[in-house]
């Protein structure tokens, strides 16, 4: 064998005039273009129903830190009464982590920039 033939490219060219499998349809650019989603999104129907769920998306995630907030009441509630690492560790959790969230509210809201978020926001800070 010579040099050329242990390249992984040498039999591209074999690959090439292989049928397609079944099923497969080939898509040009163009109708590629027609079909993504930024031009589909343009008709009516479509367009409200991916809006609404953008919303539920949106009071989904405004909806985590009430979860948190019970996830943190039942670890202070299994620590106990006595003063340790671990008790403390959760306190400090418990403190820190909501007054965090809300200063990375604009970063967790920034990906439904289409849907007006502003009850979410409200939930989500309340």
């Amino acid at each position: 064998m010579t040099q050329e033939d242990k390249s992984p490219h040498a039999a591209s060219h074999i690959v090439h005039k292989l049928p397609p499998s079944p099923g497969y349809t080939h898509v040009t650019a163009a109708e590629r273009k027609r079909l993504s989603p930024s031009a589909t999104a343009a008709s009516g129907p479509n367009q409200t129903a991916l809006l609404a769920k953008r919303r539920a998306q949106a009071m989904s995630l405004a909806s985590k830190p009430g979860q948190q907030v019970l996830m943190n009441a039942f670890m202070m509630y299994m620590s106990g009464k006595n003063l340790n690492i671990f008790s403390i560790s959760t306190t400090s959790m418990a403190i820190l982590t909501p007054v965090t969230s809300i200063f990375k509210m604009d970063k967790m809201f920034g990906k439904f920039e289409e849907v007006d978020t502003q009850l979410a926001k409200l939930i989500y800070v309340g």
